[in-house]
């Protein structure tokens, strides 16, 4: 998907960690963009910093909307303003934790969400989508004009080169990366090793 023909993006969920990186990167490539988000892992502060990094000239290429998903009416609102070329779609929750401890919430938002923003990209016609979780092969299997890209990844860490961007969860971090840092800046007062009979030097255990 080239960038010689300006073309204008829709990143749901581009509020949050992996989702203000990839804005960056696209607007560094010439792109428009348009963020959906709720703000429910994410602050707007971030999306300030996205404005920062990019400088005064690309951040008018830059959108940001305060919706949620599971209001279509949000989503509708969106693709009767503007036509866009693709989207990129992160905005879900992703913790095994919380989706063991309260499954309704995630359900109601990562299906609910995605099955929102399924049926209005259907209804305007528009069917290219690039993803970070859910199974698309049912969609694509019936209807084959869908154009999907699948994204796996796992664990990713770093921040942006500058600082200003990177991954800061409201709450109880649920991944390891985010809350060292909290313990290192005293927001939160230590970092638990568990396990004492694993086959390692001291006993914890060593994954990923």
């Amino acid at each position: 998907m080239g960038s010689s023909v300006e073309q204008c993006l829709l990143v749901t969920g581009g509020a949050g960690f992996i989702g203000t990186h990839t804005v960056v990167q696209l607007l560094n490539k010439g792109f428009k963009v348009s963020i959906i988000d709720n703000l429910d892992n994410s602050v707007l502060e971030a999306v300030h910093r996205v404005r920062e990094l990019v400088g005064p000239d690309l951040s008018t290429k830059l959108e940001f909307n305060l919706g949620d998903l599971r209001n279509k009416g949000d989503i509708e609102k969106l693709f009767s303003n503007q036509r866009f070329d693709a989207v990129i779609h992160f905005a879900g929750l992703k913790a095994v934790s919380e989706s063991v401890a309260n499954p309704r919430r995630c359900f109601d938002n990562n299906l609910v969400g995605t099955i929102n923003l399924y049926e209005t990209m259907a209804k305007w016609c528009f069917r290219r989508l690039q993803q970070f979780m859910a199974n698309q092969k049912d969609i694509h299997a019936a209807e084959p004009e869908w154009r999907i890209v699948l994204l796996r990844y796992f664990n990713p860490v770093r921040a942006h080169e500058s600082g200003r961007i990177g991954e800061d969860p409201k709450g109880i971090p649920n991944n390891l990366m985010p809350y060292i840092q909290q313990v290192a800046v005293g927001r939160l007062p230590e970092l638990n090793v568990f396990g004492h009979d694993y086959p390692t030097k001291d006993g914890s255990a060593v994954r990923d």
